[in-house]
């Protein structure tokens, strides 16, 4: 107890501490968001920070400040702004991924695919509310990237290349876990126009096995995504590919990719326009 202080006001001060992961000295202590966080952040490089904050539900302002501590504080985490147009992006650092078990180096932040990482993280995040779990590449390399047995979340093995295909992510079926998406956010607001949620961000119905997600943001050429498409129609261990892409040409590419390969009448292709939530661009952010 300070001085001055009533023992009711010592009491809230305790719960306030406790609420945000601080011991009553004022020192740096890790609640479960924080170790969620970093979990987060090693599988999927970086976020941003209201990405996090959309992923755990949290104040905006608030999770900036718990960020600012564990990274000046406890050294877990780093910040960056990389890039004009990106806001600022988040990462686990070296003792931030030895923490909850996972030792890996600090991402280095790659200026050419930076965009494109954020924005799987996006639609991971989105799945995520919506109750599934959702593989990240680091963890599909992990697993499929150096076995000769029979592939789980990889997309396929080409001959012309020593390591399977690996998708930017894979979406696995529902097990039942609860919805974690508000009733408001059925609709989404998205250019002045009001898009369902669960139409951008589909999982094939009653499907048993993980759906690939390829997020594509420049095309491909023609020759490139036939291989791909050819490559999915004979995943037989997935549900299929899901395609999210802002540009509507690459979404005719992979299309007629799609019908020339035979993966579309297979009725394991699906393309949807991409959709990016406020937060990963800067004239977004909050």
């Amino acid at each position: 107890m300070t001085s001055g202080e009533t023992p009711v006001q010592v009491g809230r001060r305790r719960r306030r501490a406790a609420a945000v992961g601080s011991s009553t000295d004022g020192s740096l202590r890790l609640g479960p968001a924080d170790l969620a966080l970093l979990k987060w952040l090693v599988d999927w490089r970086y976020a941003t920070v209201a990405q996090a904050a959309r992923l755990a539900d949290r104040n905006h302002e608030a999770l900036r400040r718990r960020i600012r501590r564990l990274e000046f504080e406890a050294g877990l985490v780093r910040t960056s702004r990389p890039l004009a147009g990106i806001p600022t992006v988040v990462m686990a650092t070296a003792r931030g991924s030895a923490t909850v078990g996972k030792p890996t180096e600090s991402p280095r932040l790659s200026h050419a695919t930076l965009l494109h990482t954020l924005l799987v993280a996006d639609v991971a995040i989105s799945y995520t509310l919506l109750g599934h779990e959702v593989v990240s590449e680091r963890r599909i390399a992990a697993r499929d990237m150096r076995t000769d047995g029979p592939l789980v979340w990889a997309g396929f093995r080409r001959r012309t290349h020593r390591w399977p295909h690996l998708p930017d992510a894979v979406v696995l079926p529902p097990a039942g876990g609860e919805s974690r998406h508000r009733p408001e956010d059925d609709l989404m607001e998205h250019k002045g126009r009001r898009l369902r949620w669960r139409d951008r961000f589909p999982f094939p119905t009653e499907a048993r096995l993980p759906l690939a997600v390829e997020v594509e943001l420049v095309a491909k050429r023609p020759v490139e995504y036939r291989e791909l498409c050819a490559g999915y129609r004979g995943a037989e261990h997935l549900s299929g590919v899901l395609y999210l892409t802002p540009e509507p040409s690459v979404a005719e590419a992979v299309s007629k990719a799609a019908e020339a390969t035979g993966l579309a009448q297979s009725g394991r292709f699906l393309v949807r326009p991409l959709v990016a939530f406020p937060g990963v661009t800067r004239h977004d952010e909050r």
